[in-house]
């Protein structure tokens, strides 16, 4: 082997592909006999090789492809790649070997092109040319040319392939990310629209109102993209957002005046504040990831911030739609959570529950739910109805109010009668003495008459309070 190296290798030359044919001798093969890229123990070995390439080739004195072809690519490839140089990638190589057809992203299949398929035929041969000259470099060693001209042809394919491949995900890539564009491009123009005269005149103007509506089904496509596993599971209008808007500044109204009101708008308050908040953020986010897209991932579901703020926003949306476009539904929330309020203003037990999120709360909200309806049916009868279907038949225009099941009308027609009882023993406000019964449990309703008698109807109230959680946990939640 000295002999047949002759003058024609140097002694540096020489030991650069000795050594690069004694990696590729360690290369680590699968079952099938292909190359194994995968393992920790290929991928330490192919990278070796790919090393010992760039470096047997620049001792060798062969000069690298043009690389100008980078200075075109996106910013994330850039920084992955120099303008200059080979900078072999086991990465790219893999995607030579495995050469597949097309690729999934967000759910959409992207084939590549012939000539991307075609070039990555054309880099493997190399591959396949130049291992040949490397198993047998101990017994049998090519000449100094022969080396350099596999070297260079196969630098010649990378580049090729190199080019056509990443410049086809490049082209996927945008296309991937364009429901970030279409979302981040409309949340643009509807903020340069609001901004001429303000929303309140922009919504009398029928572009304003097509962008809005436009708007909010690309933030659903998108949506259905980055979250496929949470859907709202019903279609979201534009209509929403002027809607709560308007609940909102009813709202403001009521505070400005004051009164027992406030609480009844409560719900409505949040409600709406929900639907603003959420759409208000989501649009500045989606100008934001518009403006710098080399940030975002085109697999869009790997985009945590944004899939967070896009289970806000329809979380936020699908509740409000259940609620604000049901008036009477909504009526019936807003009083359970005014009597809420109250027991929570007349029972700091209750008012420490819900600042610490307490477990126990779980089993006093649902009596006290129950309690409010019992109180004020004609104004909650359609959202109890809601949450427990199977116990009210359904209203219609002769009977606009829903009509509960024998069983749940005579359990109210006792707890009316408890109540008569518990006036009758003097207790000032029999609802409010009820209240702070459930709050307390049985231990607050032992003793005397009136706390005997509320003390049976709350054994009672404790299995419509366990039925109201099961029948529908979705929806109690």
């Amino acid at each position: 082997a000295a002999g047949r190296r002759g003058p024609a290798f140097s002694r540096e030359e020489w030991g650069a592909v000795s050594r690069l044919a004694a990696a590729h001798s360690r290369l680590v093969h699968g079952e099938c006999g292909a190359f194994d890229t995968t393992s920790a123990m290929g991928v330490e070995a192919f990278t070796c090789v790919l090393s010992e390439l760039d470096a047997a080739s620049n001792i060798l004195r062969i000069p690298p492809a043009s690389r100008s072809y980078r200075a075109a690519f996106a910013k994330n490839y850039r920084d992955l790649l120099p303008p200059r140089g080979r900078a072999y990638r086991l990465d790219l190589f893999d995607a030579s070997l495995n050469n597949y057809p097309a690729i999934w992203v967000n759910g959409d299949m992207y084939d590549f092109s012939p000539s991307a398929l075609k070039s990555a035929e054309i880099l493997q041969g190399r591959w396949a040319e130049l291992g040949a000259h490397l198993r047998r470099w101990d017994v049998w060693p090519a000449r100094r040319g022969e080396i350099r001209s596999q070297l260079r042809m196969f630098d010649e394919a990378w580049a090729r392939f190199e080019e056509t491949y990443i410049t086809e995900l490049v082209d996927i890539e945008r296309r991937a990310k364009q429901p970030v564009v279409t979302a981040g491009a409309s949340a643009r123009r509807l903020a340069e629209l609001e901004q001429v005269r303000g929303a309140r005149c922009m919504y009398r103007q029928r572009m304003h109102h097509d962008e809005l509506v436009f708007l909010v089904d690309a933030i659903s496509k998108l949506s259905s993209v980055v979250n496929s596993t949470h859907s709202a599971g019903e279609e979201l209008a534009a209509d929403l957002l002027p809607m709560a808007r308007a609940a909102l500044a009813q709202c403001r109204r009521a505070e400005l005046r004051g009164g027992a009101a406030l609480d009844e708008l409560r719900a409505t308050r949040v409600l709406a504040a929900g639907v603003v908040e959420s759409f208000e953020e989501l649009c500045e986010f989606l100008r934001q990831a518009e403006a710098c897209l080399e940030l975002v991932d085109p697999h869009l579901g790997s985009n945590l911030d944004m899939a967070s703020k896009l289970r806000t926003w329809e979380d936020a949306w699908t509740l409000a739609t259940k609620y604000l476009r049901h008036q009477v539904i909504l009526q019936g929330v807003c009083t359970f959570v005014a009597e809420i309020c109250q027991a929570r203003r007349i029972s700091p037990k209750l008012s420490a529950m819900i600042d610490e999120t307490s477990a126990e709360l779980c089993l006093v909200m649902p009596r006290l739910v129950w309690l409010a309806f019992l109180a004020k049916p004609c104004r909650s009868a359609h959202a109890m109805s809601a949450l427990l279907p199977h116990r009210f038949c359904a209203a219609s225009q002769v009977r606009p109010m829903p009509r509960s099941d024998d069983e749940l009308q005579n359990f109210a027609a006792r707890c009316e009668a408890d109540v008569a009882i518990l006036h009758g023993l003097g207790v000032d406000s029999a609802w409010h003495f009820l209240m702070q019964s459930a709050i307390g449990g049985s231990e607050s309703v032992q003793g005397d008459h009136a706390h005997a008698t509320a003390d049976q109807l709350l054994h009672e109230l404790e299995s419509w309070s366990m039925e109201l959680q099961r029948s529908s946990p979705t929806r109690w939640n």
